[in-house]
């Protein structure tokens, strides 16, 4: 079979769940244009609609008086409300509606603007921080939910997430410059100075509603033009694809060779990883070099601050304009700087688009400038000017419409039609994951030993695994098995991706290794998962360790073996592993010894122990008699307390004065609670102890401290700590606590079995206690104890109880054990149960994956090209568990026979093998031109060029001339030649 047609069937196999979850939607999106070039166009829309409707009022007036015939004059007047239209400013759009119309369609407007805002909230207060992260993959392990689990579990959720995003990027500057111009008619009054009044303005501005308009403008600056960049370029570093787990700069081909992670392997990430493909944040950094992920945002803000220039200078163009000239200038600078796409057309379609809004801009500016300097400006230079902006524009959209042709095509048939027009070959490099580049770029990076056993034998085991997954014949008991060859095929690839080939020479020795590969059975089977220690500061991620009690959660990834411990009381990880050799087996498991050894000592399982029983006690709700008492605060309002005898028989009533009175609250029992990352508060412990939030807070306390004294500090610290915030706080994680988007189909649950986190906390909710008041003089009638209505609640740290971060037993918690027996003893049996139940569930989706292709497939006949047929065969009939490769040399004789014949061919020697590469890749790259004739290019074909002996140069031009291929600039000319020679004088 085809090599090409093999890569495309098992791409569609990969993709095929993407293409049934997205439906009809994916079909239409299909054809359109890229949403990258649709935004770049929404976006010159708005900042170009925004300079129209904010500065062109006076250049409109200008040309009326000097030129009112000029048809410059009806080209912007076009251009305006085109701008107005697709950048759905509707203020301005209402300008145009009968006053019968404007308010009810000024009703409905403002009715939207609520519902979006509302909307927005709700959605990141409820739904943001439950979204999976691919940052989080790490610290979840085998429980992470990943986008493609949530598009295959819930495709309603990803597809609406995605919808979400786009629609707040789209209304983004209309919201936010319409809370400008509603802040500043609040301010200036609707005298005509400062801004035009909109309708809705002029009908509510005087009305006894009126304050409603500033107060939700001041809303949706606060909660959504101003958080809203901050939430996307958290999620972007979130989400984004990363180099490997130990360092983010680097990754591995798929021959295991180490590569710097840069912007063409992040680029080939997105665009080929499923969890990339249905994260709805990919939109935000998919066409951008990685770093400029962030640049879409950039823009947003760029947006915000034009906005707020444009409106707060009114009608007061020369400042305003010169101001907006100067800082959207330093934009264009920018970009051309950056060159932040992925693709040169779009650099130089965004370059376009921003020296047209500064063109724009400039003219406005210019414009203001003649009406009051004319000895500067005379109106036939300005209309000149004025000309050019026009005729700039024009260009501009007829760019758009290019770039929107090229899209509704597909930009590979474009390029396919320029390749045959221009007669110019590509190539590939299959080792660095280029494709369609020019000769020079490809052929003397070649790495020819893995370019042909990425083109003959590796081809080969692709065919036969997608020929099992096809195959029609006993289809009901076999295409389980045979699909999941294809994708355990892939899993194989990821994981050399993710470890590179020396961590998977090292799995593959050290499971050789007998003792090895025991201690690596022993911890997947009594030691995976939480409550596990490790205080080896040598395998953490960030090269330094801030755990202080050094237990947390350990999964293992079974292949390429290793362990990773996430910490409970740090956002650290740490990495176990064996790196090792033919020469020191004895070695292999020195690290995995270490971590099983200190993990049953004495010490750690007396810890673990503890830990146990503090899960139990949490998981059961058992009450805790453990008493104690503290002074509370509590507000009192007017208290009858008694009579006072003023003057015989003259009597008056005493009250208590409304305020805050002190008293003693006694507390009995509680529960004690252990938080983990996947609670609501455990989130919130993440959130509130990222490094970002701890630097946030870090630079407050050191601004407070220097500008307003350190008593200012510490009334500041009072609030954030107060019951009002912390009630906020307890809302807020009830809402996220909640089910994500209220959908049935939703399997996915926050709760995770083995999550990382142990914050224990005990709760009160039996609070008792009485206000006393002072002696009010002599008389015996007055009362002075007022009982507080409870009961009250209290949340009590982990010291309340004894626990210290040494995670030793201390005597409060000795009794607290002592007299709650009962529970954690059956407790702790069911704990333990639950565990192993968890470990053996692993233990079984191992055992399947290896079923349909064992681990060690990849290392000893995948990834070796030069392995001799007695030892495949051995291998497959020992090694493999899968009846269909363990009778493989039985079923495919022939098929094998053909490949060696092929491979002795092609490794014949270093000159016929860089033949063969040249020319099978040029009829990989560029089969689609009519001029190559598969019976002289195809390597399917015994007549292919590919599989004759090397020829000398003069030979290969008579050759090529025949076929009416050689040629001085187009197809093979003398550069292209050149190039091929001097490999094969190097090969």
């Amino acid at each position: 079979m085809d090599r090409r047609k093999v890569d495309a069937a098992l791409r569609a196999m990969r993709d095929r769940r993407n293409i049934l979850a997205g439906g009809c939607a994916t079909a239409v999106m299909a054809y359109l244009p890229p949403l990258l070039r649709i935004e770049i166009m929404r976006d010159f829309f708005q900042i170009t609609g925004l300079f129209f409707s904010g500065m062109y009022g006076p250049v409109f007036e200008f040309i009326r008086r000097f030129r009112p015939s000029s048809w410059i004059l009806v080209a912007l007047k076009w251009l305006r409300n085109i701008y107005n239209i697709v950048a759905l400013d509707a203020s301005e759009l209402l300008h145009y509606l009968s006053d019968i119309v404007a308010i009810v369609g000024t009703g409905f407007f403002l009715g939207g603007i609520l519902l979006v805002h509302g909307l927005f909230i709700m959605v990141v207060v409820r739904y943001w921080w439950t979204m999976p992260r691919t940052a989080d993959t790490v610290r979840h392990g085998h429980e992470a939910t990943t986008w493609s689990m949530l598009a295959t579990q819930n495709p309603r959720a990803a597809k609406l997430a995605t919808l979400f995003i786009t629609y707040c990027l789209t209304v983004y500057l209309p919201l936010t410059q319409l809370a400008y111009k509603v802040l500043v008619v609040t301010n200036k009054g609707s005298d005509g100075q400062g801004v035009k009044l909109t309708e809705f303005v002029q009908q509510f501005r005087d009305g006894p509603w009126w304050f409603l308009f500033p107060f939700e403008a001041v809303l949706i600056l606060v909660t959504f033009s101003l958080s809203l960049p901050l939430l996307l370029i958290w999620s972007i570093r979130k989400n984004r694809p990363t180099g490997s787990i130990e360092n983010e700069d680097i990754t591995y081909n798929l021959d295991g060779d180490p590569v710097n992670f840069d912007d063409k392997v992040y680029t080939k990430l997105i665009s080929t990883d499923p969890n990339q493909l249905d994260c709805p944040y990919r939109s935000l950094y998919a066409g951008f070099e990685r770093n400029w992920s962030t640049y879409k945002v950039m823009q947003m803000v760029a947006k915000i601050v034009i906005a707020l220039i444009v409106v707060s200078a009114g009608q007061s163009v020369e400042v305003g304009g010169t101001l907006i000239s100067t800082f959207y200038c330093g934009v264009v600078i920018l970009s051309q700087y950056s060159q932040p796409f992925v693709s040169p057309f779009d650099d130089k379609m965004e370059m376009l688009s921003k020296f047209t809004a500064l063109t724009t801009a400039i003219g406005a500016t210019a414009v203001d400038y003649a009406k009051k300097n004319n000895w500067l400006w005379n109106p036939d230079r300005v209309l000149r000017f004025m000309g050019f902006v026009v005729v700039v524009h024009g260009t501009n959209l007829l760019v758009m419409v290019l770039a929107t042709m090229m899209g509704l095509l597909g930009d590979e048939s474009f390029q396919v039609r320029i390749k045959q027009i221009l007669g110019r070959l590509s190539f590939s490099d299959t080792s660095r994951g280029v494709a369609d580049a020019q000769a020079k770029d490809v052929i003397m990076k070649w790495n020819i030993e893995n370019e042909a056993k990425h083109r003959v034998w590796q081809s080969f085991w692709r065919a036969i695994l997608l020929e099992m997954a096809t195959r029609d014949e006993n289809a009901a008991e076999q295409d389980e098995t045979q699909v999941r060859s294809t994708e355990r095929l892939a899993q194989l690839e990821d994981a050399v991706i993710a470890s590179g080939l020396i961590r998977i020479k090292a799995h593959c020795i050290g499971q050789e290794c007998r003792y090895t590969a025991q201690l690596r059975q022993l911890a997947r089977v009594a030691l995976e998962g939480v409550d596990v220690f490790w205080n080896n500061p040598l395998g953490a991620r960030d090269g330094h360790l801030d755990s202080v009690s050094c237990f947390g959660k350990m999964y293992i990834v079974p292949y390429p073996f290793h362990c990773v411990v996430v910490y409970d009381d740090a956002d650290d990880e740490a990495v176990v592993r064996d790196i090792c050799d033919e020469n020191s087996t004895a070695d292999s498991h020195m690290n995995i010894a270490e971590l099983l050894s200190i993990n049953f000592t004495p010490e750690i399982l007396a810890k673990r122990e503890m830990r146990q029983k503090l899960r139990v006690l949490s998981d059961t709700a058992t009450k805790v008699n453990l008493p104690f008492s503290r002074t509370e605060k509590v507000f009192l309002w007017f208290k009858f307390r008694g009579w006072k005898r003023m003057w015989r028989w003259i009597y008056r009533p005493v009250f208590s004065i409304p305020g805050y009175y002190k008293f003693e609250c006694k507390y009995t029992k509680g529960v004690i609670r252990v938080h983990t990352s996947c609670d609501p508060s455990g989130i919130w412990l993440r959130v509130v102890t990222s490094p970002a939030v701890v630097n946030a807070k870090q630079w407050i306390a050191n601004l407070c401290a220097h500008n307003l004294g350190v008593s200012m500090k510490q009334q500041l610290q009072k609030v954030i700590q107060g019951k009002n915030v912390q009630r906020v706080k307890n809302q807020v994680l009830k809402l996220a606590q909640m089910e994500e988007l209220d959908s049935p189909a939703h399997t996915t649950s926050t709760k995770r079995i083995m999550a990382d986190g142990f914050n224990v906390t005990m709760e009160y909710a039996d609070g008792q206690g009485t206000v006393l008041l002072g002696d009010d003089g002599d008389d015996q009638n007055i009362i002075h104890e007022i009982p507080v209505i409870g009961p009250r609640k209290t949340v009590m740290k982990a010291d309340h109880i004894g626990l210290k971060p040494s995670m030793e037993e201390s005597s409060k918690l000795h009794e607290i054990f002592d007299s709650t027996r009962a529970v954690w003893e059956a407790g702790l049996i069911k704990l333990r149960k639950q565990h192993q139940d968890y470990r053996r569930n692993l233990a079984d989706v191992h055992d399947n994956q290896n079923a349909a292709l064992s681990d060690g497939f990849w290392f000893y006949v995948y990834n070796n090209a030069r392995l001799p047929r007695s030892k495949l065969e051995k291998y497959l009939r020992v090694r493999e568990s899968n009846p269909l490769l363990r009778s493989l040399p039985d079923t495919h004789t022939e098929e094998l026979d053909a490949l060696y014949r092929q491979q002795k061919w092609v490794f014949r020697d270093p000159r016929t093998t860089c033949w063969y590469v040249f020319w099978d890749d040029v009829y990989a790259c560029n089969s689609d031109m009519k001029f190559l004739d598969p019976q002289d290019f195809d390597p399917s074909e015994p007549t292919a060029i590919c599989n004759q002996e090397p020829m000398n140069r003069n030979d290969l031009e008579e050759w090529l001339r025949k076929r009416n291929l050689l040629g001085k600039y187009r197809f093979f000319n003398r550069t292209l030649l050149d190039l091929l020679y001097a490999k094969l004088d190097k090969s």
